[in-house]
């Protein structure tokens, strides 16, 4: 069953990043102190990413609120599977064509998750300090 991602998605702890006109994924942290620690290497992340994505050519996009929320709608057809985490929790990894993300959970409430867009061989169903999107996508493809 797909974690219901929507009522989360208000607050401020939701970081969605657009590269090129299109998802390239996004971040969701539990508590506002945490995001406001991550946040700065969030979006280092994503920005280091859209500098080296020679395919994406940076573009202004006015539709992002809408681009963001077709990404998230498109989670509900992910395939669901679900671990034990290493530490506390379970780890609910998420896979279908074009994305891949991973959540974790703990005592019913999110900690962290993180979806991204995956592009051509890697836009198949995927296999499953913050490192960059790129590295962030070849991990959760293992």
């Amino acid at each position: 069953m797909f974690l219901p991602l929507p009522m989360f998605l208000p607050l401020p702890m939701f970081l969605p990043s657009l590269i090129g006109g299109q998802v390239a994924g996004f971040d969701i942290v539990s508590r506002p102190e945490l995001y406001a620690r991550l946040h700065e290497k969030l979006v280092r992340s994503y920005v280091l990413d859209a500098l080296l994505d020679e395919a994406h050519p940076a573009k202004p996009v006015a539709n992002g609120p809408e681009i963001a929320g077709a990404f998230i709608a498109s989670l509900e057809s992910a395939r669901e599977d679900v671990f034990p985490s290493v530490g506390y929790g379970q780890d609910h990894r998420y896979h279908a064509v074009g994305l891949t993300g991973s959540v974790l959970v703990h005592g019913e409430r999110l900690i962290h998750g993180a979806f991204l867009r995956l592009e051509g061989q890697d836009a198949g169903m995927a296999h499953g300090h913050l490192s960059s999107l790129c590295r962030r996508r070849a991990f959760r493809q293992r």
